[in-house]
């Protein structure tokens, strides 16, 4: 009877260890107010070099004239300090519109797709937009498979 408990309390303790595992994706979004000068930086957890990750942006517009497109310079930076990725990317309605009425907009952009870090760690990646009374903020969706 003592083996059987044993054995039971054993196999509890396999399935919760189990359970445990990462989450597929993490999410952060920064408010505009929380921005440095108009920089938003994250932090991408890439220390699994098996794994592939999709990264994608997001931002949320409001006000009653909201802009066309929204230019911003985006730039990916190893944990070893290489600039990977530094460009200019612009979110237009076109994109992937999220959600929208006439005071607010959603906008997605996939920014990397299927991306094999060559350096284990944790990567930044910074978004920088000019400061505009639209901008409600950035988020930035990490993604592994």
């Amino acid at each position: 009877m003592r083996l059987k408990s044993i054995c039971v309390a054993v196999l509890a303790v396999a399935f919760s260890v189990a359970s445990c595992k990462e989450p597929p994706s993490r999410e952060k979004f920064i408010l505009a107010e929380d921005s440095v000068f108009g920089r938003y930086d994250f932090e991408v957890d890439m220390t699994d070099t098996t794994r592939t990750y999709d990264l994608t942006l997001y931002t949320r517009l409001d006000g009653a004239h909201l802009p066309d497109s929204l230019p911003v310079s985006v730039s990916f930076v190893s944990p070893g300090g290489t600039v990977s990725e530094s460009e200019l990317v612009f979110f237009t309605s076109g994109v992937q519109l999220v959600d929208s009425s006439y005071f607010s907009r959603g906008l997605k952009l996939p920014y990397l797709q299927d991306y094999l870090p060559e350096e284990s760690g944790i990567w930044k990646l910074s978004v920088y937009a000019r400061p505009a009374a639209c901008l409600r903020g950035f988020g930035l969706v990490a993604a592994h498979r």
